[in-house]
């Protein structure tokens, strides 16, 4: 399984032959390209983190982590819900979507595009290289994605402060170059369409899949 949480949505959405020779998906995978757009960006952090966090939690035993979790809900509770009512919740889980779509683009764009493959199948700057592209930069860009159209810096440089990555891009790309891999920039634009592109792909790939199985 993919160590990293921007792709690993099995088995809602199965990327690539990879993902697809490992797992199983769902029986209207073959959709997700439709579906995409119900509960890809509207519900992955909303939604979806939020089951994977409470399957983690009981299946790791962690209680105190569980304990902390609601003590926010409560600690949220108290804070505002004196002054808006229980309305509070409602503006906040409005806002748990709308930051899911702009999480959900972000991420989606700098992975889905590229290979999808085992994360130990190789090392993890090489790994990082070949299923990482960087989005389009500029001073919009970077405001809209929080810094996170370097993902390749974001990758190598997990802890470093993300207002930083344009400062180390050069020397990310000189190495890039000099260990021979290939640091593909794509535009916001050009890589939302990759995305569609790449959906479709995986869906007609796995109607394929289901159509072979029925008929054996």
């Amino acid at each position: 399984r993919s160590s990293d949480p921007d792709v690993d949505n099995d088995p809602l959405f199965v990327i690539g032959e990879r993902m697809r020779s490992l797992r199983r998906g769902w029986i209207f995978s073959r959709y997700q390209h439709l579906y995409w757009w119900l509960i890809g960006p509207p519900l992955v952090t909303s939604l979806l983190f939020m089951y994977q966090n409470y399957v983690f939690v009981f299946r790791k035993k962690l209680w105190y982590e569980l304990f902390c979790t609601h003590m926010y809900l409560l600690r949220f509770a108290l804070t505002f819900c004196p002054i808006f009512g229980w309305h509070s919740f409602g503006v906040y889980l409005l806002m748990r979507v709308i930051e899911s779509h702009w999480f959900t683009w972000v991420t989606s764009m700098s992975h889905l595009p590229m290979t999808i493959d085992d994360v130990n199948s190789r090392d993890w700057v090489t790994q990082t290289f070949h299923s990482t592209q960087n989005l389009g930069h500029g001073v919009l860009n970077n405001w809209i994605t929080g810094h996170l159209n370097y993902q390749i810096e974001h990758h190598l440089f997990p802890t470093m402060p993300r207002h930083h990555y344009p400062y180390v891009n050069a020397r990310v790309v000189e190495f890039a170059k000099k260990h021979g891999f290939q640091m593909r920039t794509r535009s916001l634009i050009d890589a939302a369409l990759d995305i569609m592109g790449v959906l479709k792909s995986s869906s007609d790939a796995i109607a394929a899949q289901q159509q072979k199985k029925q008929k054996n």
